[in-house]
């Protein structure tokens, strides 16, 4: 329900198990949502010229329909991208191929963004409510027995529980909630900003580093 959107936070164990689950470009947009932080209307105006290949420069934020400025001047920030990210966004980039500028996520009306609602509506919840019995979307027939939600696989709980989740993840890990303050970019980090802005650069480098490598554990987990 909608409460369960407002405080849910996805773990790792879960977005791995919906990378599994998803294609091509879903499973781009998820991991950049759980792997950055970025909030769905930077994803949505989230556009090629602001990818170095090592960071995200959040210029833009999509909403209503319009491409506009980021919540709040603390939200215009470089984002680091982890390694597994930076290969899975590359390869993306090949497969759209390979444009210097314009949106990163495309819709299919020619020079709009992807609109994440609908993809989580059309695709990415199909392809979780999934039936324990037979295997098919929730919805389709289901012949000889009444469906039943696999409960193995993660449940949608909407885009923002990525963010979420990846400061719980981080907190999880020991990371300093002033450090992480500056990764997710929230307007409170003024004070952050003043107090600690000589060792805030190498601490966020450091933190992702960490969390990369709990990433590459978990995806190790999931190859084997």
């Amino acid at each position: 329900g909608v409460r369960s959107q407002e405080t849910h936070a996805y773990d790792l164990d879960s977005v791995f198990a919906m990378l599994r689950r998803l294609d091509e470009p879903d499973r781009t947009l998820v991991a950049t949502a759980a792997f950055t932080g970025l909030r769905k209307g930077e994803l949505k105006g989230l556009q090629w010229e602001d990818y170095s290949g090592v960071t995200l420069t959040v210029n833009h934020s999509m909403w209503r329909g319009f491409l506009g400025e980021p919540k709040s001047d603390a939200s215009r920030a470089v984002v680091p991208v982890i390694p597994m990210l930076r290969g899975i966004l590359d390869e993306h980039r090949i497969h759209s191929g390979n444009p210097a500028s314009g949106f990163v996520f495309r819709g299919t009306r020619l020079g709009h963004p992807i609109n994440p609602d609908n993809l989580a509506h059309d695709r990415i919840q199909p392809a979780l409510n999934r039936c324990l019995v037979c295997g098919k979307a929730q919805g389709k027939p289901h012949v000889g027995h009444v469906y039943q939600r696999d409960p193995k696989l993660p449940s949608w709980h909407g885009w923002h529980a990525f963010r979420r989740g990846l400061a719980t993840n981080l907190h999880a890990m020991g990371i300093n909630d002033m450090i992480i303050q500056k990764i997710m970019r929230h307007t409170d980090v003024a004070i952050t900003q003043k107090c600690y802005i000589k060792t805030l650069p190498s601490a966020v480098g450091a933190a992702m580093a960490k969390f990369d490598d709990l990433v590459c554990s978990k995806s190790a987990e999931v190859v084997q």
